[in-house]
């Protein structure tokens, strides 16, 4: 009975959930350097090719955008 009420309540659980938290959403960091410098780059834009999120990167290169597993 105890192992039926536990299945029973993970069920309910997983029925109740949002999507959005199955679908690990998470978010790619990162700094953007010229190339063969390491001189940071500011205001440069980047995008997630998947979900055409684009978000640019601060006065010191660094950005952060939303992202899945997979996404480029």
């Amino acid at each position: 009975m105890k192992a039926f009420l536990i299945t029973l309540s993970l069920s309910l659980l997983l029925f109740i959930l949002p999507k959005k938290t199955l679908a690990q959403i998470t978010s790619a960091k990162g700094v953007i350097l010229e190339k063969g410098t390491q001189i940071r780059i500011a205001l440069a834009v980047v995008t997630n090719i998947n979900n055409k999120q684009a978000v640019g990167s601060n006065d010191m290169g660094f950005f952060q955008v939303k992202a899945k597993p997979g996404d480029t």
